[in-house]
């Protein structure tokens, strides 16, 4: 059972802006910032550490790209694997098809899982899991960047805005990534709910909300 996270239009007007943690950066795209620990020692390096977003690509396919923020040069931090949520069924979420890597560094190509219930240390489990090498020189730091372009029917960002299925004590999220490297290692995510860009109507529709209103609705979808 996957839980969606969807912020009413009210969310959008707390505090005259959007909730932290999560930014909008265009029609038709997510974008999550990576700088809360959930499990772990925290790395040294300024928040955030890493930043997620996936974008709408055209017809039936998304860009999903991550980028590092890490100060490798004094930390020695990197970033070994990645975890995001779907929200179709078991048989769509294997159908999606993974073009790429596009990269900016020197690491290896990482491997990509999307057969569903990877698990993050008590963090639940996820659909869809990105393992970088932790190895030098091939390790994913620095300012180093991958994407993908992620095609299946009907996908949009908003199929990739899900928590992870409940697992362990350490509750569930959108995303997740292991940082690790810098003497210690760290389980990292937001502690907001990523929200999606307004389409023309809802942004006309936010003249209407009374400042400063803020409620959240969860939605739950079942996995077949």
């Amino acid at each position: 059972m996957k839980t969606k996270c969807i912020q009413q239009i009210a969310t959008l007007m707390l505090a005259g802006g959007i909730l932290a943690g999560a930014t909008t950066t265009g029609l038709g795209s997510i974008t999550w910032d990576l700088g809360e620990v959930y499990s772990g020692t925290p790395p040294p390096d300024p928040k955030p550490w890493l930043e997620i977003t996936v974008s709408q690509a055209g017809a039936n396919q998304v860009q999903l790209t991550i980028q590092s923020f890490l100060n490798t040069a004094e930390s020695g931090s990197f970033i070994g694997g990645v975890g995001l949520n779907f929200g179709g069924t078991l048989a769509e979420l294997q159908g999606l098809s993974f073009t790429g890597p596009s990269k900016t560094g020197t690491f290896d190509d990482p491997a990509v899982g999307h057969g569903g219930y990877y698990k993050f240390d008590g963090g639940g489990y996820y659909d869809i899991a990105i393992d970088f090498a932790e190895n030098q020189p091939a390790r994913f730091d620095y300012s180093d960047s991958v994407s993908y372009l992620i095609h299946g029917t009907g996908i949009t960002p908003n199929s990739f805005n899900y928590l992870s299925t409940q697992s362990g004590g350490n509750g569930t999220w959108p995303v997740v990534a292991f940082i690790q490297g810098y003497g210690g290692s760290a389980f990292t995510s937001t502690l907001a709910a990523p929200v999606p860009e307004p389409t023309t109507v809802i942004a006309g529709a936010l003249l209407l909300l009374p400042f400063g209103a803020s409620t959240l609705r969860m939605l739950r979808k079942n996995r077949g």
